[in-house]
C-alpha cells in the first residue's frame, strides 16, 4: 500500500535522490553517459530542491510505502485555472504499480 502527502523542507534529500536515480535509469540508454552524467548530479540536485519546496506556488507531494519510505513524487504549479506538472518521478523499482496514477489524483483534488 502507498500514501501520499505534500512535501516539506525534510524530504528534500529523497526527492533530489529519486530525481537522480530516476534520472538516471530512464536516460541511460538514450544519451551519452557524459553528458548523463554531466546534467543528472545529485549535489546539483539536493540545492535544487532544497530552493524549490519552500518557493510559493509550487507544490510537491510525495508517495511512500508502509515503511515510510518515499518512493516518487509530482512537482506541480498552478496559475489561471491551469496546472502544470514540471517534474514526476518513481524510483524504477516502483514504476507500473499505479503510484504515478495515485500522485496525479493527489494533484488534481488540491
Amino acid at each position: 500500500m502507498f500514501f501520499t502527502r505534500k512535501a516539506n523542507q525534510t524530504d528534500v534529500s529523497d526527492i533530489a535522490n529519486i530525481h537522480f536515480e530516476s534520472w538516471n535509469a530512464t536516460y541511460s540508454e538514450l544519451l551519452p553517459k557524459m553528458y548523463r552524467d554531466k546534467e543528472n548530479n545529485l549535489s546539483q540536485k539536493m540545492e535544487m530542491w532544497g530552493k524549490v519546496l519552500p518557493s510559493s506556488g509550487v507544490n510537491t507531494w510525495i508517495a511512500y510505502d508502509a515503511d515510510n519510505t518515499t518512493v516518487g513524487f509530482i512537482s506541480y504549479f498552478k496559475k489561471d485555472y491551469k496546472c502544470e506538472i514540471t517534474t514526476l518521478y518513481l524510483l524504477p523499482q516502483y514504476q507500473n504499480l499505479g503510484i504515478g496514477t495515485k500522485l496525479m489524483n493527489e494533484r488534481s483534488s488540491n
